[in-house]
């Protein structure tokens, strides 16, 4: 069974390649074949896990831009060359996103 965070991940995966107008085999086809169009739709359809490596993958193939934040909000990692899409975020009263 997967995660919750696996989960997000083959959502996010599935709505960033609709967003583009791309077919699972296309976006194949831009990671350089791996993952096959068979992998993506296996994580699509939360039949298997994302690895790290293939997220990377299918990231940096969408042109977006990952960034990993902590608890807090605050900027831990990031991967690809995109713009980000999503904005640090705060939890907790009186703490508004920057």
């Amino acid at each position: 069974m997967l995660s919750d965070t696996q989960k997000t991940y083959a959502q996010a995966i599935r709505e960033a390649r609709t967003q583009a107008g791309l077919s699972q085999g296309k976006l194949s086809e831009l990671c350089g074949g791996s993952p096959s169009r068979v992998t993506i739709n296996r994580i699509e359809n939360h039949q298997s896990p994302c690895s790290a490596e293939t997220f990377e993958s299918i990231v940096s193939a969408l042109g977006l831009r990952l960034v990993v934040l902590d608890g807090q909000g605050n900027e831990l990692a990031e991967i690809g060359p995109g713009p980000v899409k999503a904005q640090k975020r705060h939890r907790g009263k009186g703490r508004k996103a920057s």
